[in-house]
């Protein structure tokens, strides 16, 4: 008998944690961004959780993201910073480097190597600069996605 009243409140619990997610996913504010390039000729529209580094190219910026699984970029005329400034609203994106922003989803661990600092990515296989300029802020970024090992 006290076995079938706890399986019946552990039902009910479960059900109820259902439900709750289901108006979580349902709520959640659109994670989706649109790109417009520079000379308005181009729009790209992506998941926040689907980018993995935007890496700026002269006057484009490239955009490395995963689509089925896989690794793709497009580049896009526009400049870093102005990525930068329409990124500011979504968290888990922040700028290394003068030339690259990254999402923390994606990082593995921070490397320093003969006095530079390189962050691994998943999915990426080369390592990504860390400038001594942006260093302080993408370490608190790091722990606070959970991320904070850095191997010598």
């Amino acid at each position: 008998a006290e076995f079938s009243r706890q399986n019946a409140g552990l039902i009910r619990e479960n059900q109820q944690l259902k439900e709750d997610m289901q108006v979580y996913h349902e709520t959640r504010p659109a994670r989706t961004l649109t790109f417009i390039s520079d000379n308005q000729s181009e729009n790209l529209n992506f998941q926040v959780d689907d980018i993995l580094m935007f890496r700026s190219a002269d006057n484009y910026v490239q955009v490395f993201y995963m689509d089925d699984h896989k690794m793709k970029k497009r580049l896009l005329r526009n400049t870093l910073k102005n990525i930068e400034l329409q990124l500011e609203p979504f968290g888990g994106l922040v700028r290394c480097h003068r030339t690259c922003i990254v999402n923390l989803h994606y990082a593995t661990h921070l490397m320093r190597k003969n006095n530079s600092y390189w962050l691994n990515l998943r999915d990426y296989k080369e390592p990504v600069p860390v400038s001594r300029q942006y260093l302080i802020q993408t370490r608190e970024a790091l722990s606070g996605a959970g991320v904070n090992n850095i191997h010598p």
